[in-house]
């Protein structure tokens, strides 16, 4: 590997009681053997790494840096690597540097206005997944109804976000524009566009607490037998059982196959979590006794491919709603996993493992926030007692 230009140092050296200066050029690595020149002389071991470079990459002697540029592209790079930049070649923010020139044409390091910035910004938004792009369209979309696109970005004030943001009366709506807004800002700023974003300081409103949407033990037992009684489709009733007592997200369950069931170790892997196209790494879902119980039940030895393919709506619709056991509207959404949440922390007040087991990593914020204390532990406790009435 050759560098674009040699690095040269100093060294002082005592050799027999007699003081030795001399210069070092290093000019990279060839076959795993360093290249390097020295002089006495600092010029001449400047010009022999030059010339060498220079011919290394059979370029015409009129390319070689002059003296002057060498010093001015040695600060440049001193000065980047002092900012954090050490690791991103020098040609690489000039490649950089370049591009957003064009990107912006005539309005570069000028004023630009907001419905050009917005533009520049709606092109960076291909690599999202399709629901961040029409998030972001929407929060752009509503924001450009209440100020001018025309205005300058530069003049666009934090009275104007606050005036935009006050029309939205639902706190998770508030959160999501303002979340929205302070990206675009942001990028508006790391583009040179903007120097301070008027996003700056203002956060989001705090969510008032609200309990979890949760089954009692006693109903989700009673769902349990009638799904015994009353088996859906091959595997079907396995949706129910990594739902309520593995807490694995429906559109998890969708994605599982018959091969991330460990029965010998008693756990599940989830391989493709919620966010894994962004690069959320898979996750292992520790058994609890009754769930190892209900998994090994209905567990078809042999089988490939996924366990199964649908949420189970129309099943639940014709068996469970004339029981008065339906769920699945917007008011208790993906209840069997928080159903989970609330009886995992409620019984082994463990936050750390139940969020493990949830995907959420290592942090527990939201498992203590909103489900620690929800129930008793004698409550939870019936919770851990449902299984099969035969194995």
């Amino acid at each position: 590997m050759l560098y674009e230009i040699p690095v040269i140092r100093k060294r002082e050296r005592i050799f027999s009681g007699h003081n030795y200066v001399d210069w070092c050029a290093y000019c990279g690595t060839v076959g795993g053997r360093p290249i390097r020149f020295y002089s006495k002389d600092k010029f001449l071991v400047e010009e022999k790494a030059l010339q060498y470079i220079s011919l290394s990459r059979h370029s015409p002697a009129h390319q070689i840096l002059k003296r002057k540029e060498i010093i001015d592209a040695a600060n440049a790079i001193e000065y980047l690597a002092a900012n954090g930049f050490g690791e991103i070649p020098l040609t690489q923010i000039a490649y950089d540097y370049i591009k957003r020139t064009k990107r912006l044409g005539d309005n570069f390091n000028k004023k630009i206005t907001i419905g050009k910035a917005l533009n520049l910004f709606v092109e960076t938004l291909s690599n999202l997944q399709p629901r961040s792009i029409q998030s972001y369209n929407s929060a752009i979309n509503s924001f450009l109804k209440s100020i001018s696109q025309n205005i300058l970005l530069n003049d666009i004030s934090k009275h104007d976000i606050l005036k935009h943001l006050s029309q939205f009366t639902s706190i998770i709506t508030y959160n999501s524009n303002h979340s929205r807004l302070r990206s675009i800002f942001n990028w508006f700023v790391s583009e040179g566009m903007l120097e301070i974003s008027p996003m700056k300081q203002q956060k989001p409103k705090q969510v008032p607490y609200r309990e979890p949407v949760y089954f009692m033990p006693e109903k989700v037992a009673e769902i349990m037998r009638v799904i015994e009684e009353n088996p859906p489709e091959a595997g079907g009733i396995l949706f129910f059982v990594l739902g309520f007592f593995c807490g694995i997200r429906s559109a998890e369950i969708l994605r599982l196959e018959w091969r991330d069931i460990d029965l010998d170790a008693g756990t599940i892997r989830v391989r493709q979590p919620k966010g894994f196209s962004r690069g959320v790494k898979p996750r292992i879902v520790e058994l609890e006794p009754n769930a190892l119980a209900w998994v090994k039940k209905y567990f078809q030895h042999g089988k490939q491919g996924k366990i199964i393919t649908t949420r189970m709506t129309e099943w639940k619709k014709q068996v469970l709603e004339p029981l008065g056991l339906s769920w699945g509207n917007d008011s208790n959404h993906n209840v069997m996993r928080h159903t989970y949440a609330t009886m995992h922390v409620g019984f082994f007040r463990n936050a750390s493992a139940t969020a493990l087991n949830l995907g959420h990593g290592h942090s527990s914020t939201v498992l203590e926030r909103y489900y620690m204390g929800v129930v008793p532990r004698d409550v939870a406790s019936k919770y851990w007692e449902i299984r099969p009435l035969t194995t």
